[in-house]
């Protein structure tokens, strides 16, 4: 059933020279618009040090500083961003469509396509989608954090969340970490629901220990499910760079990952960065988006699996997802 679909290849030792070619080419335009900011720091410097000295030269107005010192350091952080922000929305396309895929900063509509019970149901931020195809298969791929919100907000996932459709026949299951699907403490919530789904078994993965969860009429030794997960757990070490499996979710039609990854994904532009810096940091991040392309070999391995154990009419039901 998998036969007909082709394994992506890695890409990055073939792409990598022409990408960095590419980049080359819009470095000048990366120059501009980092001394376009510098400019406008420059401004803002010049404007804020001119109405802090009108308001501390006069005693009545001396203890209005703040209302001047807080927009100027708002307007500055905004120039920083927008520098950054501008020289990756120059180089991101550029990477992604080394590997045949298209880049939306925005990531509009991703989030929204989620599955309620793969993250934290907190203050969800997604950013940088990638959407393609691969693997004979249109997939999607965006960095996403959570957070709780508030003054002392807290970071509950930061990495990235990849889409899959499936193909051929895969198994649906839940699978998580068992610390984030009990509460912690008497008076604790878990930080993911298992609800309407019972547990299968435990998992060890990289010294955790991961719950395998599925619908009632799944049986808790399923060749086809066996094999998938065999692939599945092996992902930390097929990816690497830092990467480590949060939450897998399946209904047997789409396959949502969620992977850990605490580094500053696609950090690539900056105004105190000089162009050897921008050079390593679309290396990296080049790298960084090779881990789609390597999770659909996966996929298609678990496939390959999930089809060699199990008939389709065979499977079990698809998972009560939300």
């Amino acid at each position: 059933m998998t036969g007909s679909v082709a394994r992506p290849d890695d890409p990055v030792a073939d792409q990598l020279p022409d990408v960095a070619a590419a980049v080359a080419e819009v470095m000048p335009e990366l120059r501009k618009i980092r001394a376009m900011g510098f400019a406008f720091l420059a401004l803002c410097c010049i404007v804020g040090a001119v109405a802090m000295v009108a308001v501390l030269s006069s005693p009545d107005t001396e203890s209005y500083w703040i209302f001047v010192a807080f927009p100027w350091l708002v307007v500055a952080y905004s120039i920083v961003e927008w520098v950054r922000n501008r020289q990756d929305s120059r180089v991101m396309p550029l990477l992604a469509g080394a590997i045949g895929l298209r880049h939306d900063k925005s990531a509009r509509g991703f989030r929204e396509s989620l599955p309620e019970r793969l993250l934290p149901q907190h203050l969800i931020e997604v950013q940088d989608l990638l959407t393609g195809t691969a693997g004979g298969r249109e997939i999607a791929f965006a960095e996403v954090k959570v957070e709780t919100g508030g003054k002392n907000s807290k970071t509950l996932f930061k990495g990235f969340v990849i889409r899959v459709p499936n193909v051929a026949l895969m198994p649906a299951f839940f699978l998580a970490p068992l610390d984030e699907v009990k509460a912690a403490g008497f008076f604790g919530t878990p930080r993911l629901s298992s609800t309407g789904l019972v547990p299968l078994r435990e998992i060890a993965i990289g010294g955790q220990r991961f719950g395998l969860f599925g619908s009632e009429n799944t049986p808790p030794e399923c060749p086809a499910l066996d094999g998938v997960l065999q692939v599945l757990v092996s992902l930390p070490e097929r990816i690497g760079r830092g990467v480590d499996i949060y939450a897998i979710t399946s209904n047997r039609e789409v396959m949502h990952v969620a992977l850990s990854h605490q580094g500053d994904l696609f950090a690539i532009g900056g105004m105190l960065q000089s162009p050897e810096d921008i050079a390593r940091r679309v290396a990296r991040a080049f790298s960084e988006l090779t881990i789609p392309v390597t999770l659909v070999g996966a996929v298609l391995d678990a496939e390959a699996a999930a089809a060699n154990g199990k008939r389709r009419e065979d499977a079990p039901a698809p998972l009560n997802q939300p």
